[in-house]
């Protein structure tokens, strides 16, 4: 199970149908010089959360609230994020993203974001709720949205995921580093393009942050080159949600994964069948996220056109995947069942799509936030996890041992 891959309104149709509309509002602009900023973050389900402090009306005071960071993203917030900060969303959006369905947003424009030193001024915003799969992330400021590109097309910044620092360097101070590799990419739709070997095979792959998961390929190139022949041991299921509803496919391992030089082992893989939105996009291979990316110091160069890498302590760790063989989400205080895989670890305790699971290990389910239950199915092989399951009027207890799927 992985609760928290893509979400956002974003690339290829998604940018044309979002960005016209509110290319009627006027784009962000630097409210203040920064130089250089290291600004600290959580890495919570893969995401990268980092405080911002934000205004919704020129001269009203600041709030600190967390936002993902995404590289494939333009700013977003939620509709309790307006109405706290007292924006007026208006007009309504057609937005895809990682799902098949179209979802209906708003518009807005946010006084100013200031992400440590570096700071905008009159940044325009789509409203749109966020699954709590990627909000219900524990104590601290409220998740209010998602901010990548304003910051990325005025800054050089580079993530640092083994320190947990996001630093901002203004392009014309930033000074290359002297180790990692440099690799040349394209701005496509507001996303790096960079070239990738998988298997033996040489793909563009946008790289993006705000994606969870290690390496997706797309729809279109996985027929094209009937790749589900390629990787027979895959299992298939949900394999997150996002802006649109889930994202569904085969998940299976590569051999060996090159980017920049640097070979990378046992790397998760998934195989799109999306027929809409993102992952059903022409013209474009993959998608790397944050699996593959926490492998290296990442630096993203917009203003040159290059990505550079450096691997890091956790380089080529072992790659984690549900051993479940469930999909859950949270619904009120409990998680329910959206999908069971059949001769899985879930199905064999009796786990059915429906269920709700309301404690685990013994402690309620609402004492559980969403990315702590991802990592708990997605555990080491052979461990046990108790739940007590509501189905109906009745509960019951079952016991499910987690084990390798793919």
């Amino acid at each position: 199970m992985r609760f928290h891959t893509v979400t956002r309104p974003k690339s290829l149709g998604v940018i044309l149908a979002f960005g016209i509309l509110l290319a009627l509002v006027p784009p962000a602009s630097p409210a203040a010089p920064a130089t250089q900023s290291v600004v600290p973050f959580e890495l919570i389900g893969n995401h990268i959360y980092v405080p911002i402090e934000v205004a919704g009306e020129a001269g009203a005071p600041a709030q600190t609230m967390r936002f993902i960071f995404d590289s494939g993203a333009t700013a977003l917030i939620t509709p309790p994020a307006a109405r706290i900060l007292g924006v007026a969303p208006h007009g309504d959006v057609p937005m895809r993203g990682t799902g098949e369905a179209v979802e209906h947003g708003q518009v807005a424009r946010m006084a100013s974001l200031r992400l440590g030193s570096a700071a905008l001024s009159r940044v325009r915003t789509g409203v749109l709720p966020l699954p709590p799969a990627i909000t219900d992330v524990g104590p601290g400021p409220p998740v209010a949205g998602i901010v990548g590109q304003e910051f990325l097309r005025r800054y050089v910044v580079r993530i640092d995921y083994v320190n947990r620092a996001l630093t901002l360097i203004a392009p014309d101070t930033y000074v290359t580093p002297t180790l990692g590799r440099a690799i040349p990419c394209t701005i496509r739709d507001g996303m790096p393009e960079v070239r990738g070997d998988l298997d033996g095979r040489s793909l563009d792959f946008v790289i993006d942050t705000g994606n969870s998961t290690s390496i997706a390929l797309l729809t279109p190139y996985v027929e094209r080159e009937h790749l589900r022949d390629e990787y027979s041991r895959r299992v298939h299921l949900i394999l997150g949600r996002g802006v649109g509803g889930y994202f569904r496919g085969d998940a299976s391992r590569s051999a060996a994964f090159v980017l920049g030089g640097f070979r990378l082992h046992d790397q998760i893989v998934d195989l799109s069948s999306q027929r809409a939105g993102f992952f059903a996009s022409p013209g474009l291979d993959g998608n790397l996220g944050t699996g593959v990316l926490r492998n290296f110091t990442v630096t993203l160069d917009y203003p040159h056109s290059i990505v550079y890498v450096e691997p890091n302590a956790d380089f080529d760790a072992p790659a984690s995947f549900d051993r479940s063989g469930m999909y859950v989400e949270r619904d009120g205080e409990d998680f329910v069942v959206v999908e069971v895989q059949s001769d899985a670890p879930a199905a064999e305790a009796g786990v059915e799509a429906g269920d709700r699971i309301v404690a685990i290990d013994g402690k309620p389910a609402r004492d559980y936030r969403a990315a702590r239950i991802g990592e708990l199915l997605s555990g080491p092989a052979g461990r046990r996890i108790a739940l007590e399951i509501g189905r109906g009027e009745a509960t019951r207890s079952v016991v499910l041992t987690l084990r390798n799927l793919i």
